[in-house]
This record gives C-alpha cells, sequence and structure tokens, in this order.
C-alpha cells in the first residue's frame, strides 16, 4: 500500500532501519518517528545520531517529529512497525505479545490507521 498525500506517517522503532525509513517517508509526509527510548529521542531531536549514519542536517531536514510518548501517535494514519524480532530466539507466543504490547502502547488512539507496515 502506498500512503497518500495527505496521510500522516508514524515510524515505531528508530533503529538501523526505522531511522532511515522515517527520513525517508519526512521528505514528502509529515512523520512522527517513536521509540521507547527517550535518550535515544532526545539525541535524534538535537541532531545526533549514535549509530553515525545520518548528519544532523538529515535529521532536521524533512517533516519529521522525534518523541518517546505514545500519545503523540494519535493523529497517524499510515504505521510503519520497525522492531527486531528474533523468530529464532525468541518463541513465536512472545513475539506476538511484543507486538500487541507495542501497539497497546498507542492504546485505542491507532484504531484509525490504515496501513501497518511490519
Amino acid at each position: 500500500m502506498t500512503p497518500s498525500p495527505k496521510e500522516t506517517i508514524a515510524v515505531v522503532g528508530l533503529g538501523y532501519v526505522g531511522l532511515p525509513v522515517a527520513l525517508a517517508f519526512s521528505r514528502k509526509f509529515v512523520t512522527t518517528g517513536f521509540d521507547v527510548n527517550p535518550r535515544r529521542v532526545a539525541d535524534l531531536g538535537r541532531g545526533h545520531d549514535h549509530n553515525g549514519e545520518h548528519t544532523a542536517e538529515e535529521l532536521a531536514a524533512g517533516q519529521i517529529r522525534f518523541t518517546a510518548d505514545p500519545a503523540d501517535l494519535a493523529g497517524a494514519t499510515f504505521f510503519v512497525i520497525a522492531v527486531i524480532f528474533s523468530y529464532f530466539a525468541v518463541p513465536a507466543r512472545y513475539q506476538y505479545r511484543v507486538l500487541l504490547w507495542g501497539r497497546g502502547r498507542g492504546g485505542p488512539r491507532i484504531r484509525r490507521m490504515r496501513a501497518e507496515v511490519l
């Protein structure tokens, strides 16, 4: 599914996969980058990527807001979930709990989503 220009994007997980995806979306769409690590979010907001993959200019160039507050996902209509799941090391029932927990952090605020990309 391709987002329409009026979509509001949320990328959950700002690691090696999520951050570049969030930055790419932010070039064309209003984007919220969410991570559960408030220190990571604060660093990104100050223009510092501790992975060393993106410059301060890249982090500030798009229409992106970094947050660790699930309430900030309220207006998103298109979600990309970019969190680590180890299918070999973690039992399947636990993986589903983690996924549901991640969605639950947004609670009823994310019921109106159009798409979720895993």
